[in-house]
């Protein structure tokens, strides 16, 4: 064996994790093997568990049988009391007493004992899939495979808790945050965040979730849970956390806020904030027949919780097992609600690290479809155009983990409809949720902006590339230009390339991918781009990072709000903006080693006094003047690693690490030593921990072990810095600060 495989066996979980830090910091490296230790005691104490509650269910019959003594019943209630000592169990339905109270007593207990066996049935597959859950949120997803395989092999059935079942996902869900965030959306992310703070100047979470409850039918069910997975506690404190009714109020996921979100109602359930991993169930029969009575078409829940940051899965979760789940049991009495045996409202399976069952996720079609839109103001605003054109910049993921941007031509053209109230917008192609709420937020800022919309016209959206789905909030800026410049009849630089989300206050909000998608229009011949003013830093971290050369080559402006861009797109520019661009033109003409002569300085000082958004006139002056930061920002420092690092990682991941050779090592390493002055000083720890990993690797790279001894001793080695890494790591995942930061 060499040590090459023990670092493709044993760290590549850790090292494939870096791939995903600056998305997904909550993940945890618990060791497999303390896991799976772990996870036998917690097996061990259901066993003893499920025991327990047949040992007290059967004591209960006997006392129950006793009770009856001094009644016309009591020969009857002995003789089943003596019967049920030698036997166990109760006869069948026709072999049951005569004495009416005792064949009612055996029917009680028959019934019960039918919900403990279930019961007993399904719960070790739940910690089973908890477990297995928990090994892929290690990153141990061939070790989950071979688990899985032993697990089942040993009789546990991980199909038997979906038998009758049907799972619905939610059509929607989002969190959403009180004070200086009320107006933020964070539908798109991968959790849903809960916290009610007590401490002044912090905002609030509350999670919202929404399922179609359409496909049930109307017959009352007769059993409904929630099932929600914890993905994140980060000092695993026991706080309140909450299930309770959402309001009337159908929520938006891409444009629900904390002033939008429907009223919170009565309570359903209450359980302590579990570990990373944990799975709860949350019983939900009762709200969910109500509304099955009321013929609502869906049920919305609000989740709250105390003052810790506690994350659970959102359906746009990339593990299918940590998305929530109605589960609804409608073709029998799977879990019944008398008093003799009642399961309770909300079970808790891993608490100290679980996780949920395996189900798949549902498929899901992508439409092709009209945008539902807010009702149009009564007052009709003629079109003076017909048909514009404007650049979107866009972003689809690449392997290793990266990004690639482009600029795509998307146009609008409109026609009279035969005077329909309103006006029907439709994208000619396949978009997905995003892109479609992101369209519906421009026309709702629009209709508030002019107090009027056009009556009886069809709009067409279509962007050059046809036949590949597009999805995502960055074009919501493209499309509000389009239908402005349709009202207006304004004409557009075809040279301008946009990219940025919208609220229906038209301002602008940030999107993903910045330095790709400005690479991407360069690459289209684009000249001037136009970027949310939020994603600022991101752009000051490439500069940092040594990359000044992709802002000077275009000239690259922030926008706050919607007229910055608008008055960027025309062709026709205001006076002083097009005046600042002339002049940048010019000093691009004279090449980026001309810009620290003290004439060139002044005219960048000039062009940044009339046009402050210009971004890339800002960045190039202040790397003249050496004033730039003198480190990346945190999810910068994060990208930093995680870019040099890429190649290793993907080796890893497709099983060719064997491939990498001495040079590609010490190259990595090499690049990775010099971002070290750069990085934000929370993250150096992690990275210096990275380093000491590869050093390793490098050490052993061609080494092939001659006796046990020296493997047991690189092995240990390995370890220790596998530990070391996971503390550092864990030390990022456990500051609420730090996941704040990076989730802003």
């Amino acid at each position: 064996m060499t040590a090459r495989s023990i670092i493709a066996s044993g760290t590549a979980c850790i090292l494939a994790a870096l791939c995903l830090i600056p998305r997904d910091l909550r993940a945890q490296g618990a060791g497999a093997t303390s896991l799976r230790e772990r996870y036998r005691a917690a097996a061990e104490a259901l066993a003893n568990t499920l025991d327990s509650k047949h040992k007290r269910l059967d004591l209960a019959y006997l006392d129950k049988l006793a009770s009856f003594e001094g009644t016309a019943s009591a020969p009857a209630a002995a003789a089943e009391r003596s019967r049920f000592k030698a036997e166990g169990g109760v006869p069948a339905e026709g072999q049951r007493s005569a004495d009416p109270e005792v064949a009612n007593l055996q029917e009680l207990f028959a019934s019960a004992a039918e919900r403990l066996d279930k019961e007993a049935a399904g719960a070790p597959a739940a910690l089973a899939s908890s477990y297995l859950f928990r090994l892929c949120a290690a990153g141990e997803n061939a070790f989950a495979s071979a688990e899985h395989e032993r697990l089942a092999g040993a009789g546990i059935d991980f199909e038997a808790s979906a038998h009758g079942r049907t799972d619905l996902v939610p059509e929607a869900d989002a969190f959403v945050r009180s004070g200086a965030h009320g107006e933020k959306n964070y539908g798109a992310l991968d959790h849903l965040m809960v916290r009610q703070v007590s401490q002044k100047g912090s905002t609030s979470r509350v999670g919202l979730l929404r399922f179609d409850i359409a496909r049930l039918g109307r017959g009352e069910v007769e059993d409904a849970r929630v099932r929600l997975v914890c993905t994140g506690n980060y000092k695993r404190l026991r706080v309140p956390q909450r299930l309770k009714v959402g309001g009337d109020r159908r929520f938006s996921e891409s444009g629900v806020t904390f002033e939008t979100r429907p009223t919170i109602g009565t309570p359903i359930a209450e359980w302590e904030a579990p570990d990373q991993g944990a799975v709860v169930y949350i019983d939900v029969t009762r709200r969910v027949n109500a509304a099955i009575a009321a013929r609502e078409t869906s049920v919305q829940f609000v989740l709250t919780g105390g003052d810790a940051y506690v994350t659970y899965g959102s359906r746009e979760n990339a593990n299918p097992w940590a998305r929530p789940v109605l589960m609804v049991n409608d073709a029998g009495a799977a879990m019944a609600r008398d008093a003799g045996g009642a399961l309770p409202a909300v079970e808790v399976f891993g608490r100290a690290g679980g996780g949920a069952e395996p189900a798949p996720a549902p498929a899901t079609e992508p439409q092709v479809a009209r945008v539902e839109l807010a009702a149009a103001p009564e007052k009709d605003l003629a079109l003076k155009g017909s048909i514009k054109q404007v650049n979107a910049l866009l972003v689809r993921e690449v392997g290793g983990g990266g990004m690639a941007g482009f600029a795509q031509p998307l146009t609008a053209t409109a026609v009279k409809s035969g005077g329909a109230a309103g006006m029907e917008i439709t994208f000619n192609q396949e978009v997905g949720d995003e892109m479609r709420a992101a369209l519906a937020a421009a026309v709702r800022g629009l209709q508030i902006r002019y107090g009027a919309w056009p009556h009886g016209y069809t709009a067409e959206l279509g962007f050059e590339e046809k036949y590949n789905p597009k999805d995502g909030p960055s074009a919501a800026v493209a499309c509000a230009l389009l239908l402005d410049g349709l009202v207006n009849d304004h004409a557009f630089d075809p040279g301008f390339a946009v990219t940025g989300d919208l609220n229906s206050d038209l301002s602008v909000q940030p999107v993903g991918g910045v330095p790709a998608k400005i690479r991407g229009a360069t690459n289209r011949g684009a000249s001037v781009i136009c970027v949310p003013a939020a994603n600022r830093r991101e752009l000051v971290d490439l500069v940092i990072a040594g990359e000044l050369k992709p802002l000077f080559d275009v000239a690259v402006f922030t926008a706050e709000k919607f007229d910055d861009a608008r008055d960027l797109a025309l062709a026709e520019r205001p006076p002083q903006l097009a005046a600042s661009l002339d002049e940048f033109a010019a000093l691009q003409a004279a090449g980026l080693a001309a810009m620290r002569d003290e004439e060139s300085i002044a005219k960048l000082r000039a062009i940044l006094g009339r046009s402050p958004n210009f971004l890339s006139a800002e960045l190039v002056l202040r790397a003249a003047t050496r004033t730039l930061p003198p480190t990346l920002s945190l999810a910068g420092s994060f990208e930093a690693i995680d870019t040099n690092i890429a190649p290793f990682i993907a080796a890893i991941r497709l099983g060719k690490s064997e491939k990498i050779n001495d040079t590609e090592l010490a190259s990595t390493m090499e690049s990775l030593r010099l971002i070290a002055p750069k990085l934000d000083a929370r993250v150096r720890p992690l990275h210096t921990a990275l380093i000491d990993l590869l050093v390793f690797d490098r050490r052993h790279v061609d080494k092939t072990f001659t006796n046990e001894a020296q493997y047991r001793a690189a092995l240990a080695e390995s370890r220790t810095l596998i530990r070391r890494y996971d503390a550092a790591r864990t030390e990022l995942a456990e500051n609420p600060e730090i996941v704040e930061e990076l989730s802003r």
